[in-house]
């Protein structure tokens, strides 16, 4: 029988996901929940400034949704509140400076859910 292989991206956005799920348990309240983060996604992925591209998009969040965008070493190089069913990421550190070329992690998290993805900046 194969062992199935998983590359260093995925074990580290699988870490992520249930670490932030683990820490940020919260009580669940009997109202109901407006919108969900089942289809939110980040586009465009790759992101090439070179083609013209500004800015990352996050969509189809729901209400108060944080972003957390970290390197694939796991540090995190930016967090946003988005407040909106849209959010852009400039492509910078929590510092304002570019990130370099590379596969980075993020994970969205409301008060309900958290849902984690991937993307790459080509510079």
């Amino acid at each position: 029988m194969k062992t199935p292989t998983f590359s260093l991206a995925d074990v580290l956005l699988r870490i992520l996901a249930l670490t932030l799920a683990l820490v940020s348990l919260s009580p669940v309240t009997s109202s109901p929940i407006s919108s969900d983060l089942e289809q939110a996604h980040a586009f465009p992925v790759p992101f090439v400034p070179s083609r013209g591209q500004t800015d990352v998009t996050f969509t189809n969040l729901s209400s108060q949704t944080t972003i957390r965008i970290f390197d694939i070493d796991g540090k995190e190089v930016r967090s946003i509140d988005a407040n909106g069913a849209t959010q852009v990421w400039d492509a910078r550190n929590n510092s304002g400076e570019e990130v370099a070329s590379g596969v980075y992690l993020y994970l969205l998290s409301d008060a309900h859910e958290t849902k984690a993805g991937k993307l790459m900046v080509i510079r």
